[in-house]
């Protein structure tokens, strides 16, 4: 955006920049974390990781807009027009201003692109690698729940010997509450609710 020129006649191509922006930046999640955590999260922890995931991209999300304005006034020089002031000074202030918040903007996104770009490579040597463990670790326990049904024993022949030897490894913990029996009342309380007159 910031190598188009400032001119009215140029907006179809402003358009078709934040078009093409806005479609490639939003295929982060669909084309690359969610294919990852499908294949390296166990299944049962699946929807706790997109929604880590999408939290964790939203908190940073929503320092953008601060951040803007921040840089935009403080680092680039954003400056309101000054009251009174002729058209041709509004006009050019306006002009100094937009191209302010234009290198803000583009600072609050190339910079975490760029971070993005430098994680997004370390997968190249560790993604195979834990993809590798993770479908280990599910091909071991596809294996091994046959083996532990083995364990249990038959319809049938299920007693309370059996039932204690299926649950040894758990630990029970028991609670005693007390729970009055009643509640108590006390006969000579003369207080009352409403006064009578």
């Amino acid at each position: 955006m910031l190598g188009l020129p400032d001119d009215p006649s140029t907006a179809f191509k402003h358009g078709l920049v934040l078009v093409i922006i806005g479609l490639c930046t939003s295929w982060n999640a669909p084309a690359t974390n969610n294919p990852i955590f499908a294949e390296i999260v166990p299944e049962k922890s699946r929807t706790s990781i997109y929604a880590l995931d999408r939290s964790f991209e939203n908190i940073l999300a929503s320092f953008a807009p601060p951040i803007v304005g921040l840089l935009s006034q403080h680092v680039f020089g954003y400056t309101p027009a000054p009251k009174g002031s002729s058209q041709s000074v509004e006009v050019e202030t306006d002009r100094k201003n937009a191209a302010s918040l234009a290198k803000a903007l583009y600072t609050s996104i190339a910079i975490p692109m760029t971070i993005c770009v430098f994680i997004y490579s370390f997968l190249y040597r560790t993604y195979p690698r834990d993809r590798d463990r993770a479908k280990m670790n599910a091909l071991i326990e596809t294996e091994m729940e046959p083996l532990e049904l083995e364990k249990l024993p038959r319809e049938g022949k299920y007693t309370q010997l059996h039932a204690s030897e299926v649950y040894e490894n758990k630990t029970v913990i028991e609670l005693d509450y007390k729970v009055k029996d009643a509640l108590e009342v006390d006969d000579s309380d003369e207080k009352s609710l409403l006064t009578h007159e």
